[in-house]
């Protein structure tokens, strides 16, 4: 792909050396022509004007175009070919040079400008001598006029056409339908003001002055420079809309491993360039997360030499430079120009951005700032990815310390009572078999309820179900399942469903929570009732579980949570705090417990005492 690419480039110089080489040989054949101005101010205001109006492009559609032919056509009118070729070429050069285009294009825009003019004029003059136009008839002047802006307009296109088909780059038929479409609304408004042109003069005299050429032609400059302003902040809106956008997909999808991939084109609109590389370490390995444009022969292990040897800061070097060949040797000697951007995290090389160029040119300072911009947007990209990926982390750990809580408390102490069991069945059978049988018909009720709890907890290890689910609808099943499993209790909901919404990680808390309620409300209270309210208030979505059970010394569970015998109530606390929730936990012993869990909410989102609907019974 790349020798392809230099061949055009080659192909491309030499289209523009030709082109540049003829426009200077078309205007030294005029140059004898060119005669002292018979007024100096009025050509100077050409000159302002003429600037003006290359210099702002006024916007058509999406692109923009130029409005300076009508006034080469005035030069040429009043002050002669020579004269009117002189201004142009200087006017257009200082334009591209002012944009710190590369020399070969701010030489190539003035001489074919030279070209397409010379060529229009020849054309028209086919027609109708230039020194007598204004002693004909209105209707030749317009028709004079007419083959003059379209061989001009069709000149111009051809030449700069055939130089973006030529260039490496791909210049799409769709792009160049696009420039065609914006360029034959130039030529309509320039043809317009010639008309203008030749019918105000038809009907006033031809007197030459300061002030009528300055009244003529300053809408056209005052158009140029409105719509030139308005084109530079569309396209800063653009550039920062793709920042925006770059950002969105960016985020979007941050846990892909091609998180980059699909955002060149976001990325051409911030600057423009031939190859560009994107490199981040992942697990202490380079990775190329991005490949644009044309191929660059890169390995990771040269990415990682480069990301040292260009240090913290940007870096810009041509091969021109002599003191930056090392550098620039790591992209390639097809490259003549190469940007490097660092990826840096806390001082730390997270990555590398390589931006290079076929050509040797001066990188505008904007197009930099963008660069900059763009490399801020994937350091934070690169740093919320491994937050990200140090969340899940600790989320798992989180996750299988609830379910070794969860086993320890219940599966592991109920299997270890049925083993006990067992062990003494076993020593009963040689002298007292019908007490070893009993034994044993106790022991299969428990290990089926621990085989239960076994594929419940499998089953929680699953793809959460909750997202998509509301929380009352979580909590109602949850009290129905445990109604299943506790059939002596008598447990009433009350609560519908509620217009505040959790997350799923709220969510999740409110169940497991609930869960561990009911669990201890069914093993452990010798509790007749329990009822579970779930409503609405000021400050956040609120979940009481009461029971008329024994009760418990808080002090003293806290104490066996301490040591390691129990995990239930601190399990309860770490799962309210980890969710942004507050639990409340009131027992006394023979006084059953009540247990009060509070999701915070916004203001707007809830009002007053709310319940979650209003319906009560059992689940």
């Amino acid at each position: 792909m790349i020798r392809p690419a230099v061949k055009r480039e080659k192909v491309s110089a030499f289209y523009l050396s030709t082109v540049t080489a003829a426009g200077l040989i078309v205007f030294l054949s005029y140059l004898p022509a060119v005669d002292m101005p018979f007024s100096l101010p009025i050509l100077l205001l050409f000159m302002l004007f003429l600037f003006i109006t290359e210099y702002s492009a006024i916007p058509v559609f999406k692109s923009s175009t130029t409005l300076g032919f009508p006034l080469v056509f005035a030069m040429d009118l009043f002050f002669g070919i020579g004269t009117a070729l002189l201004v142009y070429g200087i006017v257009v050069f200082a334009v591209h040079a002012s944009y710190q285009r590369p020399l070969r294009v701010q030489l190539f825009n003035p001489a074919q400008l030279i070209i397409s003019y010379a060529a229009a004029r020849a054309a028209a003059e086919q027609l109708l001598p230039m020194e007598e136009v204004f002693s004909y008839a209105l209707a030749e002047q317009l028709v004079f006029g007419l083959v003059l802006t379209l061989v001009f307009y069709i000149t111009n296109n051809l030449l700069v056409d055939a130089a973006l088909w030529i260039r490496p780059q791909p210049f799409k038929a769709k792009e160049w339908s696009s420039k065609a479409l914006v360029e034959s609304v130039g030529f309509l408004l320039s043809y317009s003001y010639l008309c203008l042109f030749f019918i105000l003069s038809a009907e006033t005299d031809t007197t030459i002055n300061f002030t009528s050429f300055f009244f003529f032609f300053f809408p056209l400059a005052a158009i140029s420079l409105i719509g030139g302003s308005n084109t530079r902040l569309r396209k800063e809106k653009s550039r920062l809309q793709s920042l925006i956008r770059l950002k969105e997909h960016y985020y979007s999808r941050l846990s892909d491993e091609d998180w980059m991939e699909g955002s060149e084109s976001m990325i051409r609109e911030l600057f423009d360039f031939d190859s560009l590389q994107i490199w981040v370490t992942e697990a202490q390995e380079w990775k190329r997360k991005l490949s644009a444009g044309l191929e660059l022969a890169l390995t990771e292990k040269e990415a990682e030499q480069l990301s040292i040897l260009i240090g913290e800061e940007r870096q810009a070097v041509e091969r021109t430079d002599k003191s930056s060949l090392k550098e620039a040797s790591y992209v390639s000697n097809v490259y003549r120009t190469a940007v490097f951007l660092p990826i840096m995290n806390n001082s730390r090389r997270q990555g590398l951005i390589v931006v290079s160029f076929i050509r040797n040119r001066r990188v505008p300072a904007a197009e930099l700032q963008m660069m900059d911009a763009l490399k801020d947007q994937i350091e934070t990209a690169v740093r919320d990815r491994m937050y990200r990926e140090e969340a899940d982390r600790r989320v798992l750990l989180e996750e299988r310390n609830r379910i070794a809580r969860e086993i320890h408390d219940g599966i592991a102490q109920s299997v270890a009572g049925a083993v006990l069991k067992l062990e003494a069945a076993n020593k009963h059978f040689g002298q007292a078999p019908q007490t070893g049988h009993k034994l044993v018909e106790e022991v299969l009720p428990e290990l089926r309820e621990s085989l239960k709890e076994i594929r419940e907890s499998i089953f929680s290890l699953r793809p959460d179900p909750l997202e998509s689910r509301e929380t009352a609808d979580v909590v109602r099943e949850e009290v129905k399942k445990a109604n299943e499993r506790f059939p002596e209790l008598d447990m009433q909901f009350e609560g519908e469903t509620c217009t505040f919404s959790l997350t799923p990680h709220e969510k999740k808390a409110v169940y497991h929570i609930l869960r561990e309620a009911l669990q201890n409300a069914g093993k452990h209270s010798r509790a007749r009732t329990v009822h579970i309210r779930l409503r609405e208030r000021r400050a956040g979505l609120e979940l009481t579980i009461k029971d008329d059970g024994s009760g418990f010394s808080l002090s003293e569970a806290l104490v066996k949570s301490g040591s390691g015998r129990h995990f239930g109530i601190s399990q309860m606390h770490e799962e309210a705090e980890r969710a942004g929730g507050r639990l409340e936990l009131i027992s006394e012993k023979e006084e059953g417990t009540t247990i009060q869990l509070l999701m915070p909410a916004e203001e707007e989102d809830v009002d007053e005492g709310n319940d979650c609907g209003g319906s009560s019974g059992p689940a």
